[in-house]
């Protein structure tokens, strides 16, 4: 069988949806015959073939306000390298333009469309950039969007979600058929046992602190205001330091912000993942702010490592971070994640990272998301 992963969701730089095509094909080569092609943006046409694995980058422009993601615009493009890979499973990562080849190539081919809804567009981007550019618009807006992904997922021959949340979300919109598929997380790579006093001194972190980490995309979807805002009224409370890993379009913010304190270290995207495992379990506590979390891939590497979770009472992380791993809070309130920094770092730190990582490995693996994956993938095929 061939599947190509459709998508524009793929960067060098970007985080779950990344790990998720990377983890997938590892699988497929260690376990399966099965062949799989990506086909991806990038900053230039360049086609990739390592055996079974084959990506295909296409030259597309940077999406406003999104960068580094880029967008596939070439649709005839697309279409004839569909043509000629024939898929007979094309998994749609996005939605937007790339649905239209999707569904054009399986009236051509037969072939089955997956649609993998890993973002809550409608809400996590549409309705806050038209409150900030069109407020009256916000709301019909949104609708719109709603209608648009109703329109786009109920046309796939399956819908996956990776959280009970976000299955809700597409209940509400309207869409039919929905299967939950939850990633998973490398429990060997992220684990405690990583933990590096070497690196924690090379922080700048001193006896007694505890260094607060946050991993993942700088940019106004998953509120890095609230986040160092929270920070800023927790530090005269709690002796801590804060480490943000990532990039994305608000790094020159949180750089000013870093400028000005000691207390706030800002490393750039960890492409080494063994690194990004080792600042992980030298942390004490992962903290998140960002409300539409379809599944919370870094918390839940974080959990792996061992680390308790302070984040908002929204998204996945209702279902990510129950009260025995972590404190959540009213979604864009910094003072209430000011609040639960101070509690949990005086009270129950290690024994809700423990539990963390207790629940990692008795319910999120790897091997087990893609082998569901796969499933659905076989009852398409022998449809």
């Amino acid at each position: 069988m061939t599947i190509c992963d459709l998508t524009n969701a793929y960067t060098p730089t970007s985080g779950g949806i990344r790990t998720y095509l990377q983890e997938k094909r590892r699988f497929l080569l260690r376990r399966t015959t099965h062949r799989h092609v990506m086909i991806v943006p990038g900053v230039r046409d360049e086609t990739i073939r390592e055996g079974r694995m084959v990506t295909h980058v296409l030259r597309g422009p940077v999406i406003p306000g999104c960068a580094p993601y880029r967008a596939i615009l070439r649709l005839d493009r697309v279409l004839r390298l569909l043509r000629a890979e024939e898929p007979e499973i094309v998994e749609l990562g996005t939605g937007y333009l790339l649905p239209l080849v999707a569904f054009a190539f399986r009236g051509l081919s037969g072939a089955s469309v997956v649609g993998f809804c890993h973002t809550d567009y409608p809400h996590a981007y549409v309705r806050p950039f038209l409150r900030r550019r069109a407020p009256r618009l916000a709301e019909v807006g949104t609708r719109l969007a709603e209608g648009h992904l109703r329109h786009v997922y109920n046309r796939c021959d399956a819908v996956l979600a990776a959280s009970d949340t976000m299955i809700e979300t597409l209940r509400a919109a309207g869409v039919r058929r929905i299967e939950k598929v939850p990633l998973g997380v490398d429990a060997e790579l992220f684990h405690p046992d990583k933990r590096d006093e070497t690196l924690r001194r090379h922080l700048g972190v001193e006896d007694g602190d505890v260094l607060i980490a946050y991993t993942g995309r700088i940019d106004g979807e998953k509120r890095i205001d609230v986040l160092l805002e929270a920070f800023a009224l927790a530090m005269p409370r709690v002796e801590s330091k804060l480490v943000i890993v990532g990039d994305g379009p608000l790094r020159a913010r949180v750089e000013a912000v870093a400028s000005s304190t000691d207390r706030i270290v800002l490393l750039p995207y960890q492409s080494d993942r063994h690194e990004l495992a080792r600042v992980l379990a030298s942390a004490d506590i992962y903290l998140t702010a960002g409300p539409h979390e379809t599944f919370a891939l870094s918390v839940v590497e974080a959990q792996a490592s061992g680390l308790p979770v302070i984040g908002v009472r929204a998204g996945a992380l209702l279902e990510r971070v129950p009260e025995s791993v972590g404190l959540l809070g009213e979604v864009d309130s910094a003072a209430a994640m000011a609040e639960n920094i101070v509690m949990l770092s005086s009270n129950g730190l290690r024994a809700k990272g423990r539990q963390a990582r207790r629940v990692i490995e008795r319910t999120l693996t790897w091997e087990s998301s893609i082998s569901r994956l796969l499933e659905t993938y076989e009852r398409l095929r022998s449809r």
